[in-house]
């Protein structure tokens, strides 16, 4: 009876020994995964903070890609007003050695605007002999001189894109 009663306080003891155990066990499982967990919640933060930092780059990249464009526009531009001016520049020295213009127009000389229409001028039928004259009120020149440049800015322009 007195081995019983120690095997069975033996029991006892062993059994509240692996309940502790058990516990402890737990415990350390429970410590494992929630540092686990944490592990896995840094790294989805330190990703979270590389997407913001991607996104950024790829705003910046896409803000200095509009700014190149911005330039080359405004670089095109500069080629086409410079073409402009020389084929102005290349008309009025054409017309001025052809002696159509007289030399003394500045150099970058142009019409602006369409052509103007030509007035009808009524003179008295007693002073000249005839009812209706026409008279034009703009310079033939100047007329040949803004639709030549015209010509020449196209041509030029056509030029440009092909090259």
């Amino acid at each position: 009876a007195a081995a019983a009663a120690a095997l069975a306080a033996a029991a006892v003891k062993a059994k509240h020994l692996a309940a502790i155990e058990e516990r402890r066990i737990k415990s350390l499982v429970a410590q494992l995964v929630e540092t686990q967990m944490k592990k896995l919640e840094m790294k989805l933060r330190h990703f979270d903070e590389l997407e913001a930092i991607m996104d950024k780059e790829r705003e910046a990249l896409e803000y200095q890609r509009q700014q190149l464009i911005l330039e080359r526009q405004s670089f095109h531009m500069d080629q086409l007003r410079y073409l402009e001016q020389r084929a102005k520049h290349e008309a009025q020295s054409k017309l001025v050695a052809g002696g159509q213009l007289p030399p003394s127009l500045p150099p970058g000389f142009e019409v602006s605007g369409p052509p103007q229409p030509q007035q009808q001028v009524q003179v008295p039928a007693h002073s000249v002999g005839v009812s209706t004259s026409s008279v034009s009120s703009s310079c033939p020149p100047a007329v040949g001189l803004a639709s030549m440049q015209a010509q020449m800015t196209h041509d030029s322009v056509s030029v440009f894109f092909l090259m």
